[in-house]
């Protein structure tokens, strides 16, 4: 069976912004430490948001990648979801009161039947494998049922169990798509289309995280501090762009599911790492609170890489020595952060080696396989 090709509409990449937009509006979150670090509370909420907004996307991503054939139901439905990502979006807040909670899970609801809708109606249809179909109209189903059950309850005054209802649905939405039969996928599955859709969105994701790290920048005073700052975070993008375009294997007939949790990792680290830089920026956290969350951050990137090596070309594939090669290099960055306690700028230090060291790995991985041209064909071209 040959690989499925799907090209990527405009309209997909319009609907990326939107979702971005929310991602972004998380970071607002984590921007008002208390007592020189985040409270538990800060965490869940920061934690949870991430997690819906990305999981919303993934929804409506997977139907698209599978059955997306961009009739007017679909841009109609689609635009409804996008519409409610908004709403979504400007429920999150640093003071997450009960009226922000019942907006931010009634929004996940509009979004969560937009989906059920468009797989009804393909389910429906019979242009396709109806299974299928089923599965992804049955799943969202579960988990509107919990964001139904934590919204009634959040109106009862069970505030508490309303956030465990809460929580409950953000993680049957990542355990559900992993346990959809391999039957299906693999017949449906573009993975080509869904690696650029992934791709596109953290590089997106990346580009706001540019936006946090304009603090450093100051036109009245030169130093070296913002170089440091954007050289990290532009060789932090280019880890991610060297593993996924570069050594990732497109041009397959995969699930997809690896990368759909990997992604997680990805989303949630490089957020961190521009949340990180915000508050070394202001100065308002702890160094080792500061530390420790910018070493959470790089460990759950580069998992995130390793995790999809599976991906890789057979001649870029990594071994046990690369990865605890990759490991070790991310320890020694962070060895330095915690090294000087008094200087915060130890940290950005740290993260440098860390991300410095991890680039030239998968560079070298990537040169001392990649085909060589011959003399004879340089010439020709």
């Amino acid at each position: 069976m040959g690989v499925r090709e799907k090209k990527v509409e405009l309209f997909e990449l319009f609907y990326d912004l939107v979702f971005v937009y929310a991602i972004s509006r998380v970071t607002l979150i984590l921007e008002e430490p208390v007592g020189g670090t985040f409270t538990l509370s800060q965490m869940a909420i920061y934690i949870i948001s991430t997690l819906t907004v990305f999981q919303a996307w993934v929804f409506m991503t997977n139907y698209i990648n599978r059955y997306g054939q961009w009739r007017w139901h679909e841009y109609l439905l689609l635009s409804i979801n996008m519409f409610a990502a908004i709403y979504l979006s400007q429920s999150i807040r640093p003071d997450w009161g009960i009226a922000n909670q019942r907006v931010f899970i009634a929004s996940m609801m509009v979004l969560v039947v937009t989906v059920q809708t468009i797989y009804a109606i393909q389910m429906y249809s019979k242009v396709q494998d109806r299974g299928a179909a089923k599965q992804g109209f049955v799943c969202p189903g579960i988990i509107l049922c919990l964001f139904l059950i934590s919204l009634l309850a959040s109106y009862t005054n069970l505030n508490t169990s309303a956030f465990y209802f809460l929580i409950a649905a953000i993680v049957m939405g990542i355990v559900l798509p992993l346990l959809e039969p391999e039957l299906y996928d693999s017949k449906l599955v573009c993975f080509p289309h869904l690696a650029e859709r992934f791709e596109l969105l953290t590089i997106i994701t990346f580009g706001e995280g540019i936006v946090g790290m304009t603090r450093f920048f100051d036109i009245h005073e030169f130093s070296a501090i913002p170089w440091t700052v954007f050289i990290t975070f532009f060789m932090m993008f280019g880890c991610y762009v060297l593993q996924i375009h570069n050594l990732c294997d497109h041009h397959r007939t995969e699930t997809g599911k690896r990368l759909m949790f990997t992604h997680y990792f990805n989303i949630l680290s490089v957020n961190l790492v521009t949340v990180s830089y915000l508050l070394i920026s202001s100065g308002e956290c702890d160094h080792s609170f500061t530390a420790s969350l910018m070493s959470t951050s790089l460990f759950m990137f580069f998992t995130g890489i390793l995790l999809d090596s599976p991906y890789y070309h057979k001649e870029y594939s990594y071994s046990i020595k690369d990865y605890l090669v990759s490991l070790a290099i991310v320890a020694v960055g962070v060895c330095v952060m915690f090294a000087f306690p008094e200087n915060d700028f130890s940290i950005l230090y740290g993260a440098f080696i860390a991300v410095f060291g991890n680039l030239l790995l998968l560079s070298f991985k990537f040169n001392k396989h990649r085909p060589r041209k011959s003399v004879e064909t340089v010439q020709e071209e």
